[in-house]
Parts: C-alpha cells; structure tokens; sequence
C-alpha cells in the first residue's frame, strides 16, 4: 500500500508547477526503490569510450544537450536532465519553469544557478498533489490490475480518449517522467509511467521514446569515438584499427606508392614523437589506447556522404600489354599522397574549413563495351 501511494503521488507530481530538483529527485529515489514494479523502469548506459580521457567525456556532454526526441525537448535542472513537450512557447515555457534551463534554448544550457527561487508553498504542494491524484483515480470507472492499479473494464481503444485528453491538459509534461543522470561513465535513465498496463497503443509511444532516448545515447557514445578517431588520423595520418580494418599496408607500400618512403616517413616523424621511427618503417599501426576487447575492429568506420567519378580517356586506362594500375591512376594518386594514410592501402584523409574530417579511397572501375 505504501508504494502504491508513492506511485501514485509521483504521476501527481506530474501537475505540481515548477519542476524542481526536489521533485525530480523524489522520482529518482521512487523508481530506483522499485524494481520490477510495472510502472517504473531503471536502465543504465554504460559510455564505452575509445580514449579514456576528460576530452571524451567533455565531448560527450556538449552534445549531450543538444539531443533531440520528436516532439520533446530535453531540459536541465540541476544534475538532471528530463524531457518536456517541444510545442509549448518560450514565454509559457518561462511562466511554468522560470529558473530551468532547457537544452534546445538558443543560448545554450544555462549552468547559472544563483537567481534565488520563490519558496514553495508546501501546504499548497499537498493540495495540488492530492487533487491531481484524485482526478487520476476517478477518470474511468475502474477495476484492479495486477500491479495494484484501476483499470477500465472495457477493452476498447476508445475508451482511453480520457488518456489523451490527461496528456493535453498538462501544458509543458506528458504523461510520464523520462529523466536522466550522467555520471562519467554511466547515463542513468528513470523512466517512469502510471499507465504501462493500460490496453492501448497510446502507452506504446511513451515506450517507443524511452527507446528512442536510449537509441540517441548509444549513438551519441559513438559519434564521439569516430570523433576523436578521425581528428587523430588527421593529426597523425595513422588509422586506428577502430576506425577502418588493417589491410594488407606492406604489399599496397611497396607495389603502387610512386613518392619515396622517406617522404612519408619525414612527415610522420614529425607529429610530436607520437610515432617511432620502428613502427613507421615496418608499417604497423601505432595505438593510443590499449586493446580493448569491448571494441571490433572497423566498429566505428563511418558511411560514405559524398562520391564522385572521374571519366578517365582511353588512353589512360588499362588493357592488353599495359601496367595493372592506368596512368590515370597514377597521376590521381601522386595529386592525392599528400593526404595519404600512413598504414592503410588506398585511403586518404582531409579537414574542410569547417574542421569537419573526412577519410576517402578511390577505385577504378573498368566498362567493358559488349557489341552484339
């Protein structure tokens, strides 16, 4: 009985205006205290970063708030962060929740905390909490489910309007919590729901965007690692297994590069002593990071945005009596070795002026004609 009235007291909390750490918290201590209850989820998301350094997790936090759900945007208040309706305007937005800061602002996440709040009326909290809940409990006429709750008899998807119509009564929260705490290796997401058990594909949706938040922090993790993977190739010119798979470097370096080895070697010897003179010569890759075993090589190659193609004339091309590689070729490739990768066969890297990093390969494709 009494996590029943915690349950229902934290969808009340729902109505109760502004949302406050406290409040947030109170649902962060009632659905860490409830495992396997039907109404409360607890997921955690281990951050598995390729360099296990601040500049990782730095990244990582930057982007973090600027996550976005359809139809949400994700807001801060504190050490937590949790997702209201993005079809609410700013000034009614700064009318309900005048000291949060929310994500999605133009100006960025405000970490000012030390504009004094009003004090809340803690009589008037109670009421409005008892009045909320009031107003759940009596919607339908009702029997008990298996987790304890009121449920209609019928069966009807119709029925469930009241479900909708609870949603648009609130004008900045929906009918459930999704909140979510970083620690430096971990994300915590408290997603909890008064409704899970209701027969209606309305309560699905609410499932799908827990999924959806989780999906965006996976994904977040890593554009982070190929984030750093290819500022390093870039700075270094030696891929990262990580990045893109070990090819066959020695037979590619020896066959097809027409500028001298001490070239490439000069350049790369230069970087900062990040690379030995040993490691260089015999073509191997140098790491930064020790092997790890929760990462596959190629895990984070990245997908090709851009391509183009190069009509070659026939007198460039291969045929009978000709090298393997054209002289077309060749002479893309002697343009192009400036931008070579050290250890990899055919792969070339570049920065625009946007800073944005790009790897590319190139390939010859032969159109043989066929007369009929």
């Amino acid at each position: 009985i009494k996590w029943l009235l915690k349950d229902e007291i934290a969808t009340a909390l729902l109505d109760v205006e502004p949302i406050t750490a406290s409040t947030l918290t109170t649902i962060v201590h009632h659905v860490s205290h409830s495992t396997g209850k039907p109404s409360c989820d607890l997921d955690k998301i281990t951050l598995n970063f390729v360099y296990d350094t601040f500049q990782s997790y730095s990244i990582f936090m930057e982007e973090f708030a600027k996550i976005t759900v359809p139809n949400y945007k994700l807001c801060k208040e504190e050490d937590y962060y949790y997702l209201v309706k993005e079809n609410i305007s700013s000034q009614s937005y700064l009318d309900i929740f005048p000291f949060n800061s929310c994500a999605n602002d133009s100006s960025g996440i405000n970490e000012d905390f030390d504009i004094p709040r009003p004090l809340n009326d803690d009589e008037k909290v109670k009421d409005d909490i008892a009045s909320q809940a009031s107003d759940i409990s009596s919607v339908n006429g009702s029997v008990l489910t298996d987790g304890g709750y009121d449920e209609d008899v019928s069966e009807d998807y119709e029925d469930y309007e009241w479900l909708t119509n609870l949603d648009l009564k609130r004008q900045a929260l929906p009918n459930f919590w999704l909140i979510m705490k970083i620690d430096h290796d971990v994300v915590t997401i408290y997603f909890h729901c008064r409704f899970l058990e209701l027969p209606t594909p309305k309560v699905g949706i609410y499932l799908e965007i827990q999924s959806d938040v989780r999906d965006a922090i996976r994904e977040l993790c890593k554009r982070v690692n190929q984030s750093l993977l290819l500022q390093s190739l870039y700075e270094t010119k030696v891929c990262d297994s990580l990045l893109e798979p070990d090819d066959n470097f020695k037979e590619w370096h020896s066959d097809f590069v027409i500028t001298s080895r001490s070239v490439t070697y000069n350049r790369l010897k230069s970087v900062e002593g990040l690379i030995s003179e040993n490691n260089i010569e015999g073509g191997e890759i140098v790491k930064f990071n020790a092997e790890n075993p929760k990462f596959a090589n190629g895990e984070f190659s990245c997908p090709v945005v851009w391509q183009t193609h190069f009509i070659l004339h026939p007198r460039l091309k291969t045929g009978p009596g000709k090298s393997i590689i054209s002289r077309g070729i060749l002479a893309l490739k002697n343009i192009l070795d400036k931008f070579s990768v050290s250890n990899r066969n055919n792969m070339f890297v570049y920065k625009d002026q946007m800073n944005n990093v790009f790897y590319l390969r190139y390939a010859e494709i032969v159109m043989i004609e066929v007369l009929s």
